[in-house]
């Protein structure tokens, strides 16, 4: 298993990040066997010799009904505001920051991407809803959704067949539903590899390889090269020995400036 960073470009006030930090978070691995648990429907798949570049896609705008709110979008699964509440959407309740229970119901998230194009969207937490593409309203438009958010434990993924050519992305909730939709994700999967210089951090597994016992996760780190840039992306390769066809593999990747927050 061989890893690389490719540096992007400076971020704002990155040079003020301590130095002496020098090791950062890469990924957390964890493989789920197929033999355990059915794979969930609308996983990327993986094929030998094929590489893959999968790039989260960044929102501009998410809204709970007309109010502002980044606890969807901004990594976390446990977003807290000034008074130490989790402020994750959770149907009727709003958020603390963010309430429109006398105008239906708090019902109605909507996200605006910087770009349009995407080929898959991922959840974590047990919201369930529907998902509609395109629509300007605040509420549910009368057409078939894009699609339903069934979540298995904590995570709901679907991978669409074509690419959807829309920025914005409107959800809504399942009538009695309980569940908190803790973190967004939209990507876009492109055949091929990134094609950009980056750094060779040489096989993290070590000349033993990398053994994942299924549901548990296996932490890989790196050193820290340069704390005023942030990483534009990471390409791994990976060799995978007496694993099932339908096995499947997870993989975080954390925010080299946020340990508390995943960047995908």
């Amino acid at each position: 298993m061989r890893w690389c960073t490719l540096a992007g470009a400076a971020r704002p006030g990155a040079a003020a990040v301590s130095p002496i930090l020098p090791w950062v978070l890469i990924c957390l691995l964890s493989l789920t066997s197929a033999g355990a648990a059915p794979a969930a429907p609308g996983g990327i798949d993986l094929h030998p010799g094929q590489p893959l570049k999968v790039r989260k896609i960044l929102p501009v705008d998410c809204r709970l009904v007309r109010g502002f709110t980044h606890a969807p979008v901004d990594g976390r699964v446990d977003t807290r505001y000034a008074n130490g509440a989790v402020g994750e959407w959770q149907g009727l309740h709003g958020t603390p920051a963010v309430n429109y229970r006398r105008f239906n119901g708090n019902d109605g998230l909507h996200l605006t991407l910087a770009e349009a194009g995407f080929d898959a969207i991922q959840t974590r937490g047990r919201w369930r809803g529907r998902v509609y593409v395109g629509s300007q309203g605040l509420h549910p438009p009368d057409e078939p959704p894009l699609c339903q958010v069934r979540p298995k434990g904590e995570t709901f993924h679907r991978r669409f067949e074509r690419r959807v050519q829309v920025r914005r992305l409107s959800f809504f909730q399942e009538r009695g539903q309980d569940g908190a939709l803790r973190d967004l994700t939209v990507l876009r999967i492109d055949a091929g590899e990134i094609g950009l210089p980056g750094v060779d951090l040489g096989d993290l597994a070590g000349a033993g390889g990398l053994e994942l016992a299924p549901g548990t996760p296996a932490e890989l780190s790196a050193p820290w090269t340069d704390p005023a840039l942030g990483i534009a992306a990471l390409t791994f390769e990976l060799e995978v020995s007496l694993a099932d066809p339908d096995d499947v593999l997870s993989v975080r990747v954390g925010d080299v400036l946020d340990a508390r927050r995943d960047a995908i």
